[in-house]
Order: C-alpha cells, then sequence, then structure tokens
C-alpha cells in the first residue's frame, strides 16, 4: 500500500496500484450493488459479499478479515446466505434485479 491517509473514507483498495482508475470506478459500482442488496435482503455487505463469493462452484472457500466479533458473526452469516440467480446477475452487472 502507498502511504494512505489517517482518517480516510476511502476504502484500502483506493491506495493499492491495482484499484486505480477504471478498475477502481468498476470496484465502486459492485461495492453499491452490494449495499443495495444487502439493504434489501436486511442483512449487511459482508454477509452480501460472502454469500456471493461462495455461490460460485470454482470457490472452496472464503477468507475474511474481522476486527470485532461483530463482524465475525456476520461474515459467518454469509455461509448460509443464498442468492438467487437474478441477485448474482444484478451483483454482477448482468441485468438481475
Amino acid at each position: 500500500f502507498r502511504s494512505m491517509p489517517q482518517n480516510s473514507d476511502l476504502p484500502r483498495m483506493a491506495f493499492t496500484s491495482g484499484y486505480r482508475g477504471q478498475a477502481f470506478e468498476q470496484a465502486q459500482v459492485t461495492v453499491a450493488r452490494v449495499r443495495q442488496l444487502a439493504a434489501e435482503k436486511n442483512c449487511t455487505p459482508a454477509t452480501v459479499a460472502v454469500g456471493w463469493a461462495l455461490s460460485n462452484p470454482s470457490v472452496a472457500c472464503v477468507l475474511c478479515g474481522a476486527r470485532t466479533p461483530i463482524q465475525i458473526r456476520q461474515n459467518s452469516q454469509g455461509a448460509n446466505f443464498v442468492l438467487n440467480p437474478q441477485e448474482i446477475a444484478f451483483l454482477e452487472g448482468k441485468n438481475g434485479i
């Protein structure tokens, strides 16, 4: 990571060389979709993200970081979070809900 300001509102990935320009903008669009679906499903974005990753048949496990017990619970809820095909398409930017 390059120098990350102490009080930045930007996600950590904004300070990595791989997430600049178009890649960063696309990541922000995806994050907005995750947040929107989480609000509609009354859960956290972490729950949606873990469930989405696990919905991919090529993914055997998801490694999550957490700083608090609450974050651990939110991450673990993603293991039981099932997305329907329309929700997956929405998250991937293809039609969807």
